[in-house]
Formats: structure tokens, sequence, C-alpha cells
């Protein structure tokens, strides 16, 4: 039993909030681990099917199995030759992509690492040193964590050449907060099913500032102090449920706003400058 609809990313564009919409439908099942990584892991590390089969089980009577694993838009390399040795039909498989202003991205990408405990470093500072390593080298795009995500106009093509653009929906995450229902309804139309009753309006997975920075450092960090007892102890899908739990807990108010200067930000809209107007041919969607 493996997934059929993915919606590959970008990360921190909205692909939980678009998760939770998907779920409220009674024949798309998300599993309570959304980003179930099946296919992460590089080109030869093999797909789990046990795993797969575990946590898609409850979904075995609806049509469509959701997998909502962001990294895998910017990973496609490794990603689509795993997943085209894996569905002896893989024309069948829908994708929902989900794309925000890159530097917008780009800063709650920051802000989300920071707040968990894994990102020492200043915005600017970070901004400065990948820009900057980008400029030198082009060519080391995929080392940089922050900036990488917000290529569209890489990854995007890489899928569709992969597939066919049919089997494509790209949308926006402007678009979906300032018109949710008509937004969603282009999923359900892209899925051909009717649309849900009663949908329930759902943001979640927003950046918060932690009640104290080392507990989400602890949980991230996989050699932390008592980490190989639990592994030994808990399943993959349990750890992952504690994990949420504690940062659900450790978690205060949701941070709307972090500095960063003019400065960087124009550095970034000018590195993504022509990444956008890239991305134009691919959507008719105002998805920047």
């Amino acid at each position: 039993m493996m997934p059929n609809f993915f919606i590959l990313g970008a990360p921190k564009c909205g692909t939980t909030s678009l998760a939770a919409y998907c779920a409220q439908h009674d024949r798309i099942f998300v599993p309570s681990i959304k980003e179930s990584a099946l296919f992460s892991g590089g080109a030869d590390v093999p797909v789990d099917s046990h795993y797969a089969a575990a946590i898609y089980r409850k979904g075995k009577s609806c049509e469509y199995l959701c997998d909502a694993t962001p990294t895998y838009l910017a990973n496609g390399r490794s990603v689509i030759p795993k997943m085209l040795a894996t569905y002896s039909v893989p024309h069948d498989l829908k994708f929902l992509i989900i794309l925000r202003n890159p530097v917008d991205r780009f800063i709650s990408h920051y802000k989300h690492n920071y707040y968990r405990g894994s990102e020492p470093r200043g915005i600017d500072e970070v901004a400065e040193s990948e820009v900057r390593t980008y400029r030198q080298d082009p060519e080391r795009i995929e080392s940089l964590e922050y900036l990488s995500p917000g290529f569209y106009d890489i990854w995007v093509p890489m899928w569709i050449r992969a597939f066919d653009k049919s089997q494509f929906l790209i949308l926006s995450t402007d678009e979906l907060n300032d018109a949710k229902d008509l937004e969603l309804n282009k999923i359900w139309q892209f899925l051909n099913i009717e649309p849900p009753d009663g949908l329930s309006d759902v943001c979640l997975n927003v950046s918060g500032r932690p009640r104290i920075h080392n507990v989400n450092r602890w949980a991230f960090n996989s050699n932390a102090f008592g980490k190989r007892i639990i592994r030994r102890i808990l399943s993959k899908k349990a750890r992952a449920i504690l994990r949420q739990l504690i940062l659900n807990l450790n978690t205060l108010q949701p941070v709307e706003q972090y500095p960063i200067s003019a400065i960087s930000r124009d550095r970034l809209a000018q590195v993504y400058g022509s990444s956008i107007e890239a991305m134009k041919t691919y959507t008719d969607t105002n998805v920047l």
C-alpha cells in the first residue's frame, strides 16, 4: 500500500495546512505523520514498503493516500528515480505543489529552524553567507539549506519533465490564505472528487517562540542524551508524535515578524529575480 497523491512542497509554504484541509475529505487519507519521507534518504536508500503499509493501513478504503513531504520538491534528483522505480503506472499519480514568494519563504524557513534551536546564527548572517556562496559558485545551490528550496524554476520543471504536466496542480500560499474556498475547489476538481461539507479552518506549523530553547534543541538532536534508548523503545511513528507533542507544549505565541535588514531582503530579491520570471511559463497562477 503506497501513496498516490503527493504534496511536494515547497517547505514553509503551507503544506501542513494544505494537508490538514485534504485530511477533512473522506476520499483522501493523510496519515498522522503527514511527512512520511518514504522516498527520502538518497537514491541508494530503498523504499520501506513495510513502513508504508503501516502508516497507510487505515486509509485502504480511500481513493487517495497522501504523502505531504515538502522536501521532495527540491530533492527531485534522488526522489524521482525512486518513485519511477516503485510505481508500475507512475502517470496515475497526482502532485500538488504550493509556492510562496521565495524571500518570504526563506525568512519563514529561518524562523522555523531558529526557534526549534537548530540555527544559532542571525538571519542577516545566514542570508549574506548563502547569497555569497551562491554567487561564487551557483553549482553549489543544492547545498544551501535556506536559499535552495526557493529556486522553483529549477525544481518544478524537473518534476514535470519526469511525469506529465496534467498530473500537477500549482497553488499559491497567498491565494490559499486570501481565497481559501476557491483554491481548495481547484484541488477537488484536480482530483475529480466532490467538495466536502463544512471544512474547518486551519493554520498549522506556524513558527513560534519556544519557552525553553534547550528543549527544542534536544527534540531535534538525534544524539541527545536518552535518544538512543527512546529509539529502541518507540517506533518511528511514536517518536514523531512524541516530538510534535514536545514542540506543541514548548511553543509560545506565533512569531509573525523577525527583523531582517532591508539590505538582506534586497539581496535575496535580486538572487531570486530571474527564478520568479522563469516560473511564469509554468503556471498562469500568480504564485509569487
